[in-house]
């Protein structure tokens, strides 16, 4: 408010400087008026005396009025201590720049898809909803993907239970312990001749295939483990392919249109919602290249002035963050993000908004 009265006075400064030199132009004309009288009739002495006392009488306040104009840019050309903006409007400051063009835009506005096919179950939101990151925006018919699901969880349980189980392993370690021992046997056998080589290589054989029998086993549980791992990754996918029916919003924002309906049947990509994030917006404008040099705007502090409504004007302070790198019709684009505020609920700045941005740079980097 103090800076709307401001405003306001100084509007009227400046209107009064106005009248003031507007009778500054008339009372020239009523002296060459004077002057060019006829200064041989008597009869317009009178007039022409009274004609140059209102005529100098107007110069004077004329001359006032240059005095007081000037003094008021002059008093706002002055940068702050602190090398940031004034509460003084910055208009007539030498040391800053004006934006043109300058509008408010969101960074983030995206199309909300559907991720799956499926019938619309439930639309949980509607236009002008604020919502927060992870909220579920609606839901798509999901019974098959539950389903698949089910499914999953039992082929995992079941791989689980294969895959705790090691009776073959520990057989096969048994037999292999006994055909070692039937071989030690057949060997002594041998040595007192009763028995003939033939057995002693048939026990031999039998030894060696217990023993494979015990790689076979340790390899055949190792994969019914892997089988439970793979079972348990198809529960995830399942799992994912479920999430898939819930469309989540993707950040905090506010839900700006609705584009399909409970009931309608929609496709993998098809926009549901669109949704915009207006806790920070950024401002853009054009610089004209001629009148700064390109490498003071990045990170120069930057006032940004909004009219909310007729009577009301925000200001927020930021600083360049972005100069493109291209250069069109002799101006550079460059912008710079606010955080946005909120009044009685509801966000003051929004997409479309002009604003007068102005942007205060050193003295070396204005040509």
């Amino acid at each position: 408010m103090d800076l709307t009265r401001k405003m306001i006075e100084v509007t009227k400064q400046i209107r009064w400087t106005a009248w003031l030199h507007r009778w500054w132009a008339v009372s020239t004309q009523l002296w060459h008026v004077a002057s060019w009288g006829d200064r041989r009739q008597r009869s317009q002495a009178t007039t022409r005396r009274r004609l140059g006392a209102i005529a100098n009488w107007c110069r004077a306040l004329g001359l006032v009025a240059g005095l007081v104009g000037t003094a008021i840019p002059v008093a706002w050309s002055q940068p702050p201590a602190n090398g940031g903006f004034s509460s003084a409007s910055p208009v007539g400051d030498r040391s800053a720049i004006r934006l043109d063009s300058a509008s408010i835009k969101f960074i983030h506005s995206i199309q909300v898809a559907a991720q799956a096919d499926g019938l619309i179950e439930e639309i949980l939101v509607e236009e002008g909803d604020s919502v927060g990151e992870g909220d579920i925006l609606l839901r798509i018919d999901s019974r098959v993907a539950l389903a698949e699901l089910q499914v999953a969880e039992k082929e995992a349980q079941a791989a689980r239970e294969k895959a705790s189980q090691t009776a073959n392993i520990d057989y096969a370690k048994a037999a292999s312990a006994l055909a070692e021992e039937e071989l030690e046997s057949e060997q002594r056998l041998w040595e007192q001749n009763s028995t003939t080589w033939s057995s002693v290589r048939r026990k031999t054989l039998e030894r060696d295939r217990a023993r494979f029998s015990v790689d076979v086993a340790t390899v055949e549980h190792n994969q019914d483990v892997l089988a439970a791992a793979i079972a348990e990754e198809k529960v995830k996918a399942a799992q994912i392919r479920l999430e898939l029916y819930s469309v989540k919003a993707p950040f905090d924002g506010v839900v700006a249109e609705r584009l399909r309906d409970r009931g309608e049947w929609i496709r993998s990509g098809d926009p549901i919602l669109r949704l915009v994030h207006m806790n920070t917006v950024k401002v853009e404008g054009m610089v004209d290249v001629k009148s700064v040099a390109l490498s003071a705007l990045q990170g120069a502090p930057m006032l940004v002035r909004v009219h909310i409504n007729p009577e009301q004007i925000v200001e927020f302070e930021t600083n360049i963050d972005f100069v493109a790198p291209e250069i069109r019709v002799g101006r550079v684009r460059v912008a710079g993000r606010v955080q946005n505020r909120q009044l009685n609920g509801q966000w003051l700045l929004r997409e479309g908004m002009s604003a007068e941005c102005f942007v205060r740079l050193p003295s070396a980097a204005q040509p």
